[in-house]
């Protein structure tokens, strides 16, 4: 990246941090213990044009990529003290960016980026069925070719953004030939016939981003629904979803660390001196901080402008490992300070705790093939 790029991304992540500070944190109580993201600052994080953050400014967008989108996660964590919002936000971008972008027409585009990026409609990716995920041996839901348009049936489950989304991205089995199934992404608005909404999840955990399934019954969508090629989307846009999400939530889980590690740092000023094991663990606390912090970031710069020979899953995996421990380290050092029940680190620490789990059966079988790899093709 150039000085010029820094410069404004660190711009972006100082307004962000403003805005957090002053119209977030003020209502994380509130925002807390609600399962629907509040309208109001839905459309006021419209108006102040965070949907268009690290999309490209040819397409409405202000620009900045993966870097931009990681940084004003972050201040957004750390400034507003609430994962759940970040996650919304976060979402909506990400499929903008990552899943709209790369295959919509110039008529999709017209018809929906003006919309999504201001925010007026919000956009979920329906790629997860009940119970198998988004595994797509399991997968399930169908789009049958029919009078010139498609006909989808089936179930979606865990959509983020799903309870309140104007537009989904339904991933749908188009076809199958020697026990391989073929995969189309179509655009489906939420009032299209056939298509039900499910009552709201609530996760017990990164309130107020909502989250639910949708049923397809006989749903007719217009040949131009459909996003790209409807042979190969899953390998197209579903499989790397996971890849970039993983990479992109590393800025809020650094935001929200950073966070905890403050409050028990004003915590500890209030008492008398830990003494020097605590002393220690804190020392390595904040070295390990810092160094996820440069994780995350380098590994959206990768993401941007991916590098063979820098791999981004080493990142991701390290990162986790890292987040992992700090979470660990903070909990270990509220309860030996006395200060376990802080609600504020309790529950920053539950939506941490929670967001480091998503996925983490993924990289479990990338752990695999990557030893794998190492066995077949030393380093």
């Amino acid at each position: 990246m150039t000085r010029q790029e820094r410069e404004r991304i660190q711009q972006e992540a100082d307004r962000a941090a403003r805005f957090a500070e002053s119209v977030i944190d003020p209502r994380r109580i509130e925002l807390s213990q609600t399962v629907l993201f509040p309208s109001d600052l839905w459309e006021r994080m419209g108006r102040e044009g965070f949907y268009r953050i690290g999309i490209p400014a040819e397409a409405g967008g202000s620009g900045g990529g993966a870097p931009a989108v990681q940084a004003v996660g972050e201040a957004l964590a750390f400034h507003g003290g609430c994962l759940g919002v970040v996650l919304s936000w976060l979402i909506q971008v990400m499929v903008i960016r990552w899943v709209l972008l790369p295959d919509a027409t110039e008529e999709q585009c017209r018809l929906w980026l003006p919309s999504v990026t201001s925010g007026r409609t919000i956009i979920s990716l329906a790629a997860s069925e009940p119970k198998v995920g988004a595994h797509p041996k399991h997968l399930k839901t169908s789009a049958v070719p029919k009078n010139g348009g498609w006909v989808l049936n089936g179930e979606k489950s865990m959509l983020s953004n799903g309870p309140m989304a104007g537009l989904f991205v339904v991933l749908a089995v188009t076809g199958s030939s020697d026990n391989r199934k073929s995969f189309g992404t179509f655009l489906v608005p939420a009032d299209t016939p056939g298509l039900v909404r499910a009552e709201p999840t609530d996760l017990k955990a990164l309130h107020p981003s909502p989250h639910g399934g949708i049923l397809l019954a006989d749903c007719f969508i217009p040949p131009e629904a459909a996003l790209g090629e409807t042979t190969d989307a899953y390998r197209r846009s579903a499989y790397p979803f996971r890849e970039i999400e993983d990479t992109l939530l590393m800025g809020p889980v650094t935001g929200m660390l950073f966070r905890q590690a403050r409050r028990l740092s004003a915590l500890l000023r209030t008492g008398a001196d830990p003494g020097e094991e605590i002393r220690a663990d804190l020392g390595r606390l904040s070295a390990q901080l810092d160094m996820i912090r440069i994780l995350a970031r380098e590994a959206a710069v990768l993401l941007e402008y991916p590098d063979a020979s820098r791999p981004l899953f080493s990142l991701l995996f390290t990162f986790r490992e890292m987040a992992d421990h700090c979470q660990f380290l903070l909990d270990d050092l509220a309860s030996q300070a006395g200060f376990a029940g802080d609600s504020d680190l309790a529950g920053w620490a539950l939506d941490t705790r929670f967001t480091l789990s998503v996925g983490r059966n993924v990289l479990k079988l990338r752990l695999q093939k990557a030893g794998l790899d190492f066995i077949n093709k030393p380093k």
